[in-house]
């Protein structure tokens, strides 16, 4: 038995035939639209962890470059710590040395310090700078260290002077009494300038020893002039 659509049935096939193809369309452009947006965020996604990445990466190597510096200049610290160690270590090793090899003699060492060793690292402790001139001293003057020495206190200048006078001249036999003269250097600080005559076997003059001291009666200078 079959049946023939009339006119008005056809319509409306055709109608929703139509709209379901419209609707078909509409549901595959949605779905792209929703792939495009979620490929979209996932790039931006892995584009952000890139960039969190790249950043943590510039932090650690900074922080790698920081730490490997402080690291180098905490070594030169303890490098130039220990190297003035080491050498205040070496002049007190020297001074008791010295003064050893003065107690004991010819017997233990073979000879005794010259004038100028027991001058230079006995009484003045390695902290002056010597001029040479003709086998003896020729000026003496403080060194200012890193260590913050101060310079020696002499406590009676003139038995100073004359307890190391071979080591400005062997033939000194005498020292005189000095002249003494207050100065002020440019600071406006107060110095004393002691001159001595010094006198040979035969009470020939033989040249004068100019001693400088600030006012706590420490050597800043010595000069031997003939």
């Amino acid at each position: 038995m079959s049946f023939k659509l009339t006119g008005q049935q056809n319509s409306e096939k055709n109608k929703t035939e139509v709209s379901q193809n419209k609707v078909l369309h509409l549901d595959t452009r949605l779905t792209r639209r929703v792939q495009m947006k979620n490929d979209i965020h996932q790039k931006k996604g892995a584009l952000l962890a890139s960039v969190v990445s790249l950043i943590a990466l510039v932090s650690i190597v900074n922080q790698s470059l920081i730490s490997k510096n402080k690291s180098e200049e905490l070594n030169r610290q303890v490098a130039s710590a220990n190297g003035e160690a080491q050498l205040k270590a070496w002049k007190q090793d020297l001074l008791k040395d010295l003064s050893n090899k003065k107690n004991r003699g010819l017997a233990s060492y073979g000879e005794f310090p010259t004038p100028l060793e027991q001058l230079r690292m006995g009484a003045l402790e390695g902290k002056y700078s010597f001029s040479i001139k003709d086998n003896g001293v020729e000026e003496i003057k403080f060194i200012e260290s890193a260590e913050g020495d101060r310079p020696k206190s002499i406590r009676n200048y003139l038995e100073f002077v004359t307890e190391h006078k071979k080591a400005f001249n062997a033939n000194i036999e005498k020292v005189e009494k000095p002249e003494e003269k207050i100065l002020k250097n440019t600071k406006g600080e107060v110095e004393k300038l002691l001159t001595f005559k010094t006198l040979g076997v035969q009470d020939q003059s033989l040249g004068k020893i100019v001693v400088l001291s600030d006012s706590a009666s420490r050597l800043i200078l010595v000069k031997y002039e003939k």
